[in-house]
């Protein structure tokens, strides 16, 4: 059983079965697929989250909307949502735009999983952004976290997409 207790354990993490340990080597060397029996997303338990940690959520959550939600993507970048999204979350009780959020993102990933358990296919848009976040991970010595490492890897990549043609420069 899990429960998590921040932002981008509630959205990603908890969902999927995935563990792994790092190695001198790298990042999730060693790892294995094993599924919960449940997980329990509490949103009240994320009111005390530090701002760093409610922005390594909030990481995830752009990641989800980019990969598989152009509305929700639009959704999330609309002033009430993106602006507020923080107050929402230390509400009490938390709001139903944190739950509507989080609900979103969890569906999300468990739709990837249903399809792809083992990580040998489209669960691998995943990994959005890892690449280069895993080189900024390790070119800061692990100063900077995962999920910043990974929003600056999903940065770059949309720039390229944009320099390719692929995407426009607004996205």
């Amino acid at each position: 059983m899990q429960v998590p207790t921040t932002l981008l354990a509630a959205v990603d993490s908890s969902v999927g079965g995935k563990t792994a340990v790092n190695l001198d080597s790298g990042k999730n060397q060693v790892g294995c697929f094993y599924q919960p029996s449940l997980v329990l997303c509490d949103p009240d338990t994320l009111r005390t989250l530090p701002p760093e940690e409610y922005r390594n959520g909030c990481a995830e959550i752009i990641k989800y909307a980019v990969l598989r939600s152009e509305p929700f993507f639009y959704e999330l970048r609309t002033a009430p949502v993106s602006a507020r999204f923080f107050d929402a979350l230390r509400a009490e009780p938390v709001s139903a735009q944190v739950e509507h959020v989080i609900a979103t993102c969890v569906g999300m990933k468990r739709d990837l999983v249903a399809a792809d358990e083992f990580d040998r296919g489209s669960r691998q848009l995943l990994n959005l952004g890892h690449s280069f976040g895993h080189a900024v991970e390790k070119c800061s010595d692990y100063a900077v976290p995962h999920v910043c490492g990974v929003a600056i890897g999903m940065a770059i990549i949309a720039r390229a997409a944009a320099k390719r043609g692929i995407c426009t420069e607004d996205t």
